[in-house]
């Protein structure tokens, strides 16, 4: 009984919810149609770097700026992320990738990230908005990772 009230008082009083899909539970059929970009290729690094790093320098003392009354918010532009660096075998859909493709992805999987493992290789779906190869958790991304 005092789970179900917790729970009920939860609910009442959020202000604000968040969450993402990101389980990939499409066939592939679907995420391949729906993907901008899918790639095969091979993780020969990972990094944890800060999330302003992903960011274009004359933007982020804008950002600043705009979230100082937010220190919650504040606080999420210095959160550590992984970079990913993926040596291209092909390129199934999209643009004319380098060899090398830098991207970022959380080390949560709560925040839809994922763990990748430096040597394997990968089938990596991009969705339109995150083709500069940020995920952007938590806006309803759906990236679809496979391992090989």
């Amino acid at each position: 009984m005092m789970l179900k009230a917790t729970f009920f008082l939860a609910f009442c009083f959020a202000t604000q919810v968040y969450a993402c899909k990101c389980d990939g539970s499409g066939s592939i059929k679907t995420s391949f149609s729906s993907a901008e970009g899918v790639v095969y290729g091979k993780v020969i690094s990972k990094t944890l770097v800060p999330y302003t790093s992903t960011l274009r320098a004359d933007k982020i003392e804008e950002i600043k700026i705009a979230l100082k009354d937010n220190e919650q918010k504040l606080a999420l532009l210095e959160m550590l992320i992984v970079k990913v660096e993926l040596a291209l075998v092909e390129n199934y859909k999209g643009v004319n990738y380098s060899d090398t493709i830098s991207f970022y992805t959380t080390m949560s999987g709560a925040s839809c990230g994922y763990k990748f493992e430096v040597g394997l290789s990968y089938i990596v779906y991009f969705s339109k908005s995150n083709l500069d190869f940020l995920f952007d958790f938590g806006s309803g991304t759906d990236i679809r990772k496979e391992k090989i």
